[in-house]
Parts: C-alpha cells; structure tokens; sequence
C-alpha cells in the first residue's frame, strides 16, 4: 500500500518522508525483497530538485542487498523526469 501511495503525485513524497523517517522499522517489519517496493513512486519525484536531491542521497547512503539495482533505475528515471519537466519549463 506504501509503494502505491507513494506514486500518487499528491500524496507521494509525504509517503516516502513517511517511511524514510522510519527506515529502521521498515527494514525490521517487511520482508527485505520487499523494501524496494517503497521506492516505486521515486521517479515521480520531478517537481523539486532539492527534495529529489535528498531522495537520491538517502537511498545511496541506505542500500538494499539484492535490490539496490532496482532503486538505481528509480532514481536515474527520476533524474531523466527531472532534467525533462526543466526542459519543458524553459520551453513555456
């Protein structure tokens, strides 16, 4: 259910702030191939740079055995949407 809210352009980064404050407790409560699920909305992240900056930071100082790679390809989408929507604003 987390990894779906967070991919809800609303509700998404108060979601991911919400179970990144509580990390500890995720890594402990869900199952560890799970954990990557949380990042689903990530590459959504393309309206503020500084927080997408923060998102990218927190995921490379927390990695997930196994599923790192998955989280990688999140957080290059995010940067292709972020470097994208920049265009976009420049455009219009």
């Amino acid at each position: 259910m987390l990894g779906i809210l967070s991919r809800n352009a609303t509700t998404g980064p108060r979601v991911w702030s919400y179970f990144t404050d509580r990390w500890d407790e995720a890594v402990e409560k869900f199952p560890g191939n799970s954990l990557s699920r949380l990042t689903l909305g990530v590459p959504l992240f393309i309206k503020d740079e500084s927080f997408a900056n923060k998102v990218e930071a927190f995921h490379t100082e927390h990695p997930l055995a196994g599923d790192q790679r998955t989280v990688v390809q999140a957080l290059e989408r995010m940067r292709v949407g972020l470097a994208f929507a920049a265009a976009m604003r420049q455009q219009f």
